[in-house]
């Protein structure tokens, strides 16, 4: 509820602080981030829920404009994860998409330890291989931007996990930075890292 007008975790304001009324729309559970497609302005919503609107969806949606679920984007019959979703990033560079959370398994069935990136579509990108991935919860996802010439982008995850791919105690505590295409990236060093959970990253 806000504003005493029925909106169920998540909303949209108009510039003046208002209920936009034509963003209706009800997520069965918690929304813990959201990230906008600048291309089209589209957007990306991840959370705890299991359905949108009364469909499916299991962690992950993408809304048109008008908050309506965007039917171009599937991630399978099962329509998600089998976990919560707690961050979601764009590749500045190529569109596709990072997700990092609690989740262990991508709706065909595949292992995903709480990474997984996805196609434009929606659909799982098999080129970017994490290995077992991280064995705690993944909280924060950044990607370090468009550089000139590159085709994908690094990206930099931060929450409770304190191993990567099984690497080494210490090399993964809490913070890493990966290659595009999903391995540890070894010029990232940040010694022995966090000593508590991190639960944000950003570029400056």
């Amino acid at each position: 509820m806000v504003n005493g007008q029925n909106r169920a975790n998540l909303v949209r304001l108009n510039p003046d602080g208002s209920v936009d009324p034509s963003f209706a729309n009800i997520a069965s559970s918690t929304v813990l981030a959201i990230a906008r497609q600048p291309a089209d302005g589209k957007l990306l919503v991840v959370g705890s829920f299991t359905s949108y609107n009364g469909s499916t969806a299991k962690g992950v949606v993408r809304l048109n404009t008008d908050g309506t679920l965007d039917s171009g984007f599937s991630l399978g019959s099962a329509q998600g994860v089998n976990g919560q979703v707690n961050a979601v990033a764009i590749d500045p560079v190529t569109g596709k998409i990072v997700l990092g959370g609690s989740f262990t398994a991508h709706a065909d069935g595949t292992s995903l330890n709480r990474i997984a990136r996805l196609n434009t579509d929606g659909t799982r990108d098999t080129t970017f291989v994490p290995g077992t991935g991280f064995d705690n919860t993944v909280n924060a996802v950044a990607f370090d931007g468009t550089t000139t010439g590159a085709t994908a982008s690094t990206i930099v995850l931060g929450g409770a996990f304190t191993s990567f791919n099984g690497s080494a105690a210490n090399v993964a505590n809490r913070l890493v930075r990966l290659t595009s295409l999903g391995a540890l990236d070894t010029t990232f060093v940040t010694g022995t890292g966090p000593n508590g959970t991190v639960n944000c990253v950003a570029y400056d």
